[in-house]
């Protein structure tokens, strides 16, 4: 699921000349730094709506999970809300400038990565902020900033306050609850001394039936599609912050089943809400603790937060789901109990997620193969069993686990798609192309599986040309008339045009290919040649496989 990554930065004022500027390094710095490094990049100025601006992008500044500062010109907006970023959070915060201005004083001493806005420069540039985020990933617990350094009792996240007093209050709601029910047991105790035949409740009055139908509102405006349309309609005129607003009575409903809660994460995720989606879900989950899709869904939730500790409880919620077992000094493995979980599989996938990132693909490679012990086998299983060898230098064995799974699961896209990136790496290049062209055929309206093919193509030089064949390495010049339909293709078969447009534009302007770039942001044709033969060749066989 997408994380968020907010931009502060200057915008250049009222000089045409600097707007353009600072635009341009958003467009070809920033923003394909935070997609590279896994993250949604977003500029206040880029997503407005209408509410209180400056309360926006104070819940961007809390809410996001990495935030890159601009310090080029001592901007007194960006310094503002570096300060407020640095109250939010200990880690997260990455510092850049341009290469020809001075760091102020202040802030001097911790690391600022320097730019330029020369195409030659941008790749390394590109590199570098990645590596920063990743390093902020790594050392969630370390300062990155002078507030927490100076203050060191600061939670590492300042919503980690609001968490305990949160259980708190709910402690003495719940207090409060016991006292209702005993003096409820006593009045209804009363009542069958003074009634007990139940004449009083069996002859319903013209209140009683008021009160009912009154309830029956008070439902049906608290549940399904009515408090949906409210939920969307407050995020349409108001933006988040309205949104927010209405989600706070929305949750305070006792009425929302288990699909309510699912929608309204989707619309969290959406709007960029991870927090809050993470809120909800934690609030379904409380409600409905045995049902599997609030349960994963909160894991997956659990899994996009920044915060360590949150992503440890997600992986042991997982370890639970599955019926995870292991003896001391051991590999984890999945239990006889795990045979009768609903949604295993599922369940899997984001577990591995999780080992994969605390850098466990062992772990993964020991559930795997107690899955097929057990006869759990499936795409999951295989793909990740695959990955996983290859991770652990273990090359031959991770070439037979893939080819099995493939021919196992021929219509897999992932598995044919991550079979090419172990080619790939191994130098085999016309192999990686064919499984990375059997991945866009098997799963022809997944845009992200052109734009990888692309990529290899760009990277490698291997095309399949008009003559049938896969040939190369061909130069730039002669490969790129291939990419351009393919690119086309992708935006085409996208349900989000703008955001697959934008990642185009982004491989384009990385290899210097700016009028091309230029061409799609605009959304008009791309200048040169262009030759259908590549995208020809797999829609014909997308074709064959669905008659």
């Amino acid at each position: 699921m997408p994380r968020t990554c907010f931009i502060i930065m200057p915008y250049g004022g009222e000089d045409d000349d600097r707007q353009k500027h600072f635009l341009g390094v958003y467009k070809t710095i920033f923003s394909v730094a935070a997609r590279e490094a896994g993250y949604d990049p977003k500029r206040s100025d880029m997503h407005g709506g209408a509410g209180n601006i400056t309360s926006q992008i104070i819940l961007d500044l809390l809410n996001a999970d990495v935030v890159i500062a601009d310090l080029t010109d001592g901007n007194a907006n960006v310094f503002f809300e570096l300060g407020i970023r640095h109250v939010f959070r200990k880690n997260g915060t990455v510092h850049v400038v341009d290469a020809t201005r001075q760091i102020p004083f202040d802030i001097a001493q911790y690391r600022a990565i320097k730019y330029t806005a020369d195409l030659a420069d941008i790749p390394n540039v590109v590199e570098e902020i990645v590596a920063a985020i990743k390093e902020r990933e790594e050392q969630v617990g370390i300062s990155d900033n002078p507030v927490h350094d100076t203050v060191h009792d600061l939670p590492n996240f300042i919503r980690d306050i609001s968490e305990a007093a949160q259980a708190q209050r709910m402690a003495e709601l719940q207090e409060s609850l016991e006292s209702l029910r005993d003096e409820n047991g006593r009045l209804t105790a009363r009542l069958i001394e003074l009634d007990p035949a139940g004449v009083l409740n069996a002859m319903p009055n013209d209140v009683t039936v008021d009160k009912l139908l009154d309830e029956a509102d008070e439902v049906m405006k608290s549940t399904g599609e009515y408090v949906m349309f409210n939920l969307a309609q407050r995020a349409n005129t108001e933006g988040k912050e309205g949104f927010v607003v209405e989600l706070k009575k929305v949750l305070k409903s006792p009425y929302l089943t288990e699909n309510d809660f699912m929608s309204i994460a989707r619309m969290c995720l959406t709007l960029g809400l991870a927090a809050h989606r993470q809120a909800a879900l934690e609030l379904a989950h409380n409600r409905y603790p045995h049902d599997d899709q609030i349960t994963l869904a909160l894991i997956d939730a659990y899994d996009d937060s920044a915060n360590a500790t949150i992503k440890e409880r997600g992986r042991l919620m997982a370890e639970d789901f599955v019926r995870l077992e292991r003896g001391p000094n051991e590999s984890p493995r999945l239990s006889d109990a795990s045979a009768g979980v609903g949604s295993i599989q599922v369940a899997l996938g984001l577990l591995f997620n999780f080992y994969y990132k605390i850098g466990k693909p062992e772990w993964v490679l020991s559930v795997c193969r107690s899955a097929l012990d057990l006869g759990l086998d499936s795409e999951v299983v295989r793909r990740n069993m695959g990955r996983a060898l290859h991770r652990l230098g273990r090359i031959e064995e991770a070439d037979t686990t893939f080819r099995e799974g493939i021919e196992k699961f021929p219509n897999d896209a992932q598995i044919l798609q991550w079979y090419s990136d172990v080619l790939d790496d191994q130098g085999r290049f016309t192999e990686a192309y064919e499984y990375s062209e059997r991945a866009i055929i098997a799963n022809p309206d997944e845009p992200t599986l052109y734009t990888n093919h692309i990529i290899q193509i760009l990277n490698r030089g291997y095309v399949r040309t008009a003559s049938g064949k896969i040939e190369g390495p061909l130069t730039m010049t002669n490969m790129l008339p291939y990419c351009l339909p393919l690119f086309s293709e992708a935006v085409i078969r996208s349900k989000d045009a703008v955001g697959v447009r934008e990642t185009v534009v982004n491989i384009l302007i990385r290899r210097n290919l700016t009028r091309e770039a230029q061409a799609f942001m605009d959304g008009t044709e791309p200048p040169g040649r262009q030759d259908r033969s590549t995208l020809d060749y797999i829609l014909e066989r997308v074709e064959a496989t669905t008659v």
